[in-house]
């Protein structure tokens, strides 16, 4: 029975087919970023998708990044039950979760540790440990310094050009 859960394996290539032709499908007729042509967004949606499907790294990035984003709907569906079960109101909810300006860029951290967990050879292609390298470098207390420091005084120079 546990071996027949490695047969999954064999169709990963397709998952990512779907997944990726739907997720793309759904933001180009959302957006109507390539116009109002249904088929034309079907049709970039169906050529990227296959192209991704036979590129391997891109589904090792897909395959390591969907489970973060599993995760974090899960856990806002479950914090959204959570306040709506304490009886605040639909509208009200992002707020307090601190909208989704705070989701987004838990995403985005999301997608930059799986790129380095996924490219970490690419980016340091003589190194044992590739991943770890790119951690190391990422993670180092003066670059997330640097990082803090020009968030600060981004944040500084909107308040003060907002007050004159």
């Amino acid at each position: 029975m546990a071996t027949d859960m490695f047969m999954l394996n064999n169709f990963l290539p397709l998952f990512v087919f779907v997944l990726i032709f739907v997720f793309l499908y759904a933001i180009l007729e959302k957006t109507k970023l390539l116009g109002n042509s249904s088929r034309f967004n079907f049709l970039v949606s169906l050529c990227i998708a296959v192209i991704s499907m036979f590129s391997g790294s891109s589904t090792e990035l897909i395959l390591a990044v969907l489970p973060w984003y599993i995760f974090l709907m899960f856990f806002l569906l479950l914090l959204f039950t959570l306040f709506m079960f304490f009886g605040v109101n639909e509208k009200d909810v992002w707020p307090k979760v601190g909208g989704q300006t705070t989701i987004f860029i838990v995403m985005i951290i999301a997608l930059i540790v799986s790129i380095t967990k996924v490219f970490g050879p690419v980016f340091t292609p003589y190194a044992a440990e590739g991943t770890s390298n790119v951690f190391r470098t990422i993670f180092h207390p003066r670059v997330i310094g640097a990082f803090f420091i020009l968030l600060i005084a981004s944040l500084l120079i909107k308040n003060i050009s907002e007050n004159v």
